[in-house]
């Protein structure tokens, strides 16, 4: 084995330095984010998660949703085994949340994200995914540089390896991956498949006859890397069908022998961690693939549409990732139906995209001989993107630009390779260079403006439901999110004893709109009838509330929160019913009054103090004493010591001259509640109309006392 001379050394420090300062520069600003999207999941509401180092065994043997989900874990197509990453959030929670361990709760406590935000633990956890992106982009070019060895330039910054794992740095489309805690779970996988690779790179660089022992050392640590990348996620698996490929290009002539015998020896520790892996996934989920059952279109895109549509889709979503690639502008979390909609073979996107797929598969079956550099790339980009593909099955949604985080480094090869092409047809470096430098500037600008949508699920929520008009979930998000901000301003208005400003009731309207728009694309979206019910409740728009609530339980009959919101809907209706005709005789509109508690008995039939108000209505508001006294007789037989019922019958018979009536009510009220001052006056003015000027005395003195 040759040892690299002092200046590919040198050329290769520089390259790492430089690497590892292009990667914090464009992701040092995701170091003030907070958590967004599915970091609740996996983090401050996984009951896994919260139970720190006592969750580890629920971790390794059970689906890691199901600390989300509370044992309903089989709501997302495959099911999750990912220990690996959730392992290292409870690692962290551990060492950087004990200040909140008291306080925070299980079972999707409303506190955490607030609690789990005011430690440093976002600082910490955002650090820990760039240190490891950083570490994944270092392992990539270290792989890169053992493979293309002939492809170095006199330039360090020009040469095929550092290019490709530059551009694949600082490229917008892992904004997702890297900006989103959560996201870890796929640097770790490629960071586990990569590794494997170096390891096997390494083995075949050492040689079984010359080298035995390290030989050994490598493939056994193979094992261990690949079994890592596996544990952080299933999509790893791919890198065991690029084993072979890449041993196949390391072989530079004829010299570099390497025997049929030679790839099996190598694959067969990766083979073992997959084994092993997929056994416990199958414990863990109690099979390999869990299909969705629930029939929502959120968990299966492809449930309304034919098999030829579902094809065509699918080939349509690859010309989509075929743009992001070159032009990653605008990028959204979101790809959710109908961002994308259902298309057909007719259209013209779709038949472009499979002549070029068959062009690229001409074109690599021809050059995969020659072991050329873009046959390698596309095989690199197919192998690692056929499991998110939606082609062999289906993945859950149309497509995510997270799905394109370890192709991508086929693309980047392919545009390296592309530039270093153009080198030989121009004869200054300088353009080279130039070129090179404009493609890591604009990548890396967009990259660190992408960043900011991430700093929480306001931000992106509300950010990404523009470019994701369709996208039902997305308007679900961005409608949900202004309700909470337009709740919290509401009561913010009235601790400061306020009212809500311009800007809070523009934050109904958009509420209103996203959610509105949501339900006029599924109208079967349970959480836009949800949502949309919370914000007319919190509107006191109780009639539309209680619709959208009872639509929320047409869809789902189960959910006794729902049933509970209906409940809640109701009674404060019916409350602000019986205060609104309250206010209505206070203010002299006996009429409206009247309709007003009609109403409200209609809901509460049985209520002693609607049909008590009733009662004044008619005799204060409307002076109908006869009326007044059917319906105060009427509390009354629902409730004998309803002391207002009592007082103001009293008051009804002494209008009507039934003075004695009068009395025996009025005392009835005083004997239950003798501190009443109005019902003593009462009284004392009744014995002083009758001339008892004794009685009266007496009675006024109670009401001095």
């Amino acid at each position: 084995m040759s040892l690299l001379s002092p200046r590919v050394r040198k050329n290769h420090t520089y390259q790492v330095i430089f690497l590892i300062l292009i990667v914090w520069l464009a992701y040092v600003n995701t170091l003030s984010l907070q958590y967004a999207l599915d970091d609740r999941l996996v983090i401050y509401q996984n009951n896994f998660t919260l139970e720190g180092f006592d969750g580890v065994k629920d971790v390794l043997t059970r689906d890691g949703f199901a600390g989300y989900f509370v044992g309903d874990s089989n709501l997302v197509a495959g099911g999750r085994y990912r220990p690996l990453a959730q392992l290292t959030f409870i690692t962290e929670y551990e060492l950087f949340g004990q200040s909140i361990r008291d306080s925070v709760g299980l079972n999707h406590a409303e506190q955490n994200e607030t609690l789990f935000n005011q430690t440093s633990l976002p600082l910490v956890s955002h650090g820990v995914n760039v240190l490891l992106y950083t570490l994944l982009c270092i392992i990539i070019l270290l792989v890169l540089q053992q493979l293309f060895k002939d492809h170095e330039d006199t330039k360090w910054y020009l040469s095929l390896s550092f290019m490709t794992t530059v551009l694949f740095a600082v490229h917008p489309l892992h904004t997702e991956v890297v900006a989103n805690i959560k996201g870890r779970d796929e640097i770790l996988s490629m960071l586990g498949g990569m590794s494997t690779l170096w390891c096997v790179l390494k083995s075949k660089s050492t040689g079984r006859e010359q080298r035995p022992i390290a030989n050994y050392g490598y493939l056994l640590l193979s094992f261990f890397t690949m079994f890592a990348g596996l544990l952080s996620k299933e999509n790893a698996i791919t890198f065991v069908a690029l084993i072979p490929l890449v041993l196949y290009y390391s072989i530079k002539n004829n010299k570099d022998s390497f025997r049929k015998i030679d790839y099996l020896w190598t694959l067969l520790p990766s083979i073992f961690a997959s084994l092993f892996f997929l056994y416990l996934r199958y414990q863990a989920l109690g099979g390999f693939m869990n299909e969705d059952l629930s029939g929502s279109i959120l968990n299966n895109p492809y449930i309304n549409s034919s098999l030829s549509e579902r094809i065509a889709t699918t080939i349509f979503t690859w010309a989509l990732y075929l743009k992001l690639l070159v032009f990653p502008y605008p990028l959204t979390h979101d790809y959710y139906p109908y961002h994308v909609a259902y298309t057909t073979f007719a259209n013209p996107v779709v038949l472009i995209m499979i002549v070029l797929l068959l062009f690229l598969l001409i074109y690599t079956v021809k050059k995969i001989g020659s072991r050329d550099i873009f046959s390698f790339a596309i095989l690199f980009f197919f192998i690692t993107f056929s499991v998110v593909s939606n082609l062999l099955f289906n993945v859950g949604t149309f497509m995510n630009e997270r799905f394109l985080f370890a192709p991508l480094l086929g693309f980047t090869l392919i545009l390296s390779a592309g530039i270093k092409c153009l080198h030989e047809h121009v004869k200054s470096k300088t353009w080279l260079t130039i070129l090179f430098l404009v493609i890591v500037l604009l990548y890396t600008g967009e990259t660190v403006w992408r960043n900011r949508a991430w700093a929480n699920d306001f931000t992106l929520f509300t950010t990404d439901v523009k470019t994701s008009p369709n996208s039902i979930k997305c308007n679900v998000s961005a409608g949900g999110s202004y309700v909470q901000k337009y709740k919290k301003s509401k009561e913010k208005a009235k601790l400061d004893k306020t009212s809500p400003s311009n800007k809070g009731e523009r934050d109904a309207h958009l509420a209103e709109k996203y959610l509105l728009k949501a339900l006029s694309l599924d109208k079967y979206a349970f959480h836009a009838h949800q949502l949309l019910g919370e914000l007319y409740f919190s509107r006191a728009q109780y009639d539309l509330s209680e619709q959208y609530y009872k639509n929320a339980v047409a869809i789902q009959p189960w959910d006794m929160e729902m049933q509970r919101n209906l409940e809640a809907v109701r009674l404060a209706r019916s409350k602000s019913l019986f205060d609104d005709a309250d206010e209505q005789l206070k203010a002299g509109n006996a009429r409206e009054a009247l309709l007003l508690i009609n109403q409200y008995i209609a809901i509460n039939p049985n209520s002693a103090p609607a049909y008590n108000l009733k009662g004044k209505i008619w005799g204060m508001g409307l002076q109908r004493i006869d009326s007044a006294l059917v319906n105060l007789d009427k509390a009354l037989s629902l409730d004998p010591d309803l002391v207002a019922a009592l007082e103001n019958s009293g008051v009804a018979h002494a209008i009507a001259g039934h003075r004695e009536q009068a009395l025996k009510y009025l005392n009835a009220a005083y004997s239950r509640n003798p501190k009443n001052p109005s019902v003593i006056h009462n009284i004392a003015t009744l014995y002083k109309e009758a001339g008892n000027m004794k009685a009266y005395k007496e009675w006024s003195e109670k009401s001095i006392e």
